[in-house]
């Protein structure tokens, strides 16, 4: 199991995009089997990604299993 605690701050001010973004869209590509869970405060964006790891069933970039 990976997770990622992604916690932005000292940047500008944020609010939630009216769109599905670039990043969002790579998570989901990159990791199809991740809850992605995004916040929008206005201190900055938080982002958690949990995703199971198995060697077993898991694809490289390539899409070969392993």
């Amino acid at each position: 199991h990976l997770r990622v605690d992604w916690i932005e701050k000292d940047g500008p001010r944020v609010a939630a995009p009216e769109r599905v973004g670039f990043g969002s869209r790579l998570i989901k590509i990159g990791l199809p089997s991740a809850v992605v869970r995004h916040e929008f405060p206005p201190e900055g964006v938080h982002c958690v990604i949990d995703t199971p790891l198995n060697a077993d069933t898991e694809e490289d970039a390539t899409g070969v299993s392993n």
